[in-house]
C-alpha cells in the first residue's frame, strides 16, 4: 500500500489525506505496528491492537474490518491475501468494490458477483456511480 499512498500524497491537487489504519505487532498488548508500519506517505496513522493480517486478514483480530466498514467503496488493487481477505469482507457487510486488474484472472477465488475493471477510468466511474457523482 505504500505505492497507493504515495502516488495519493504526490498528486497534485488532491483532496483528503492519507490515512492508515495499523496493524499491532503479533503478541504485542499495546498497539505498536510492526516494522515498516507506517509508510512514510501516511499523513494520519490509526493505531489498532489487530495484529492480523495478509492470509488472517478476515479474522476478528484484523484491521481489515476497519478498513472496509470505513469505507464508501472498495477499490481492489493488484495485491496478495489482505487485498482479496478486504475484497471478500466488502461483500460480508454490502460494500460496493470493484476490482481493476482486467480481465479477473488474477483473482480466481473471489466470489464471481464481484466486477472486475480493466482501467483506472473505468475504476473511477465505478466509484463515482457508487457515491452518487456524474463521471464528467
Amino acid at each position: 500500500m505504500a505505492s497507493v499512498s504515495r502516488a495519493f500524497v504526490e498528486t497534485s491537487p488532491r483532496e483528503g489525506m492519507s490515512i492508515g489504519v495499523l496493524p499491532s505487532r503479533e503478541g504485542d498488548s499495546g498497539s505498536q505496528p510492526p516494522s515498516g508500519y507506517p509508510n512514510r506517505w501516511i499523513e494520519i496513522a490509526i493505531h489498532t491492537h489487530l495484529p492480523c493480517r495478509g492470509a488472517d486478514g478476515m479474522a476478528l483480530q484484523s484491521r481489515n474490518h476497519i478498513n472496509v466498514l470505513s469505507a464508501a467503496v472498495v477499490v481492489g488493487l493488484p495485491g496478495g491475501a489482505g487485498t482479496a481477505s478486504e475484497l471478500r469482507l466488502a461483500r460480508k457487510y454490502n460494500r460496493p468494490c470493484v476490482v481493476l486488474d482486467g480481465d479477473g484472472s488474477r483473482w480466481p477465488t473471489l466470489p464471481v458477483d464481484i466486477p472486475h475493471v480493466a482501467t483506472v477510468d473505468d475504476a473511477t466511474a465505478f466509484v463515482r456511480q457508487q457515491i452518487g457523482q456524474s463521471s464528467g
